[in-house]
């Protein structure tokens, strides 16, 4: 078997979910297999950056992608003493020195997302975020204009091919300007990595035509997961021996536990509207506690307490206090309610949002930089999900492993994504002849 390394690498890379998914793939075309490797990454987030390293294997760099106009818009302020706007120049440093064979683009879609009202999204601050998205095509085809890189694919939240129309329009021009064949498209990436949530994206794809004239397939489309598969994998919720300090069990309101009790699995909050309220109070339903074996004592907060020894516990003796200090309404906590189904509604933990993200395996622990449940879910949120990245990948690396054989058309059932040049190529190389 011929081995062949393809690179890649990543603007606005955020963690590396892409960079992890695109390490990954290992594409084979007769008796040729490649594998990528990861050039490296942009992003202005340093802790996502620390992340990046961990699950790309590679350091990433800290730059700011903004103009100084965009700046300013987004901040609200002139930007520090000593700040300078990222170059071309500063862009192939960051690679490396190297021309990648795939770049991939995941620009803040926070300005684009249906989670925006319309109203926010047309205000100044989020027109300069949107805006990255054609700067970081710019820094992409300036940076290695000579030498064009052979594919490229942005993502970005659906709403984008409306909300962000005139730079979509703009981006496409641009790249035909380097010599792309273009693509825009919608996927679930729940079903190009066969995940267990469904995350539909918005792709641009794009094929520089003089130096890859194969079509440019879609990845296949796997069928998506049960929650449960991923989850039933894994240590128990608050199981932080096992699944570390990310498996903490959120803290919540009270009432929020409540109404999670109350929610009919597979429904939302409208199922709430079938209780039956008298008075304010539920006329049906009544919390009561499980029956328990053992010993329950509780002292009084001015009580003295019994011998503490190592198996002293709620259930076999007087181990626990009437605590003064019993939340408050607003007060976060962490409660167990069995739900009418007979099951426990609870949040997702830390790591079982990243485990459905694919960013880790459900066996395994993954501890992200920093302390915060916040920050680390916000940024697996924002991440690409491995697995979608991998499947990406094997296509792309199978179009690259064709054109180094001198293929120009390969035989699949699967549906092309960028077609109208490749076929005109096609015309004009027999012409040609």
């Amino acid at each position: 078997m011929i081995k062949k390394k393809l690179t890649h690498f990543h603007f606005c890379c955020g963690l590396g979910g892409g960079a992890k998914g695109f390490n990954r793939a290992k594409p084979i075309v007769g008796s040729m297999q490649a594998h990528w490797e990861c050039l490296g990454g942009i992003d202005v987030d340093a802790a996502g950056l620390r992340d990046f390293q961990q699950l790309a294997g590679v350091p990433g760099t800290l730059m700011d992608l903004f103009t100084r106009d965009q700046y300013i818009r987004f901040h609200g302020k002139e930007p520090p003493s000593g700040w300078q706007e990222a170059t071309p120049e500063d862009v192939r440093k960051t690679a490396q020195g190297k021309r990648p064979d795939a770049v991939f683009i995941s620009s803040p879609c926070k300005g684009a997302s249906g989670l925006l009202s319309e109203q926010l999204a047309q205000t100044p601050k989020y027109q300069a975020l949107n805006e990255l998205t054609l700067r970081c095509i710019w820094l992409m085809g300036e940076a290695w204009a000579d030498d064009p890189v052979s594919l490229i694919v942005f993502e970005n939240v659906p709403r984008l091919a409306t909300r962000g129309r005139h730079l979509l329009d703009q981006i496409n021009s641009l790249l035909g300007h380097y010599g792309y064949a273009v693509a825009e498209t919608t996927h679930d990436c729940g079903e190009l990595g066969g995940l267990a949530q469904s995350r539909k994206r918005f792709l641009l794809v794009a094929r520089h035509v003089e130096k890859v004239p194969p079509f440019l397939y879609e990845p296949e489309k796997k069928t998506l997961r049960a929650v449960g598969d991923i989850l039933g994998r894994m240590p128990l919720p608050g199981d932080i021996e096992t699944g570390g300090p990310m498996h903490r069990i959120p803290s919540l309101q009270w009432k929020t536990w409540v109404r999670l009790a109350l929610v009919r699995a597979g429904s939302d909050w409208r199922s709430l509207n079938e209780l039956a309220i008298e008075d304010g109070y539920l006329r049906d339903l009544v919390i009561v506690p499980e029956y328990h074996h053992g010993y329950l004592g509780v002292h009084g907060w001015g009580d003295t307490s019994g011998t503490i020894a190592g198996a002293s516990g709620p259930t076999n003796g007087a181990f626990s206090v009437a605590d003064p200090r019993i939340p408050a309404a607003g007060d976060r906590l962490t409660c167990i309610i069995r739900s009418l189904d007979g099951t426990w509604h609870r949040p997702f933990t830390t790591l079982e949002k990243a485990a459905l993200q694919s960013l880790v395996e459900p066996e395994e622990q993954l501890i992200l930089d920093g302390l915060s449940d916040k920050d680390w879910s916000e940024r697996i949120g924002n991440a690409v999900p491995p697995a979608a990245a991998e499947a990406i990948a094997h296509v792309m690396g199978t179009t690259l492993l064709l054109a180094a054989q001198g293929e120009t058309f390969m035989l699949s059932m699967l549906p092309i994504w960028v077609r109208q040049v490749g076929v005109g190529l096609s015309v004009s190389q027999v012409s040609n002849s």
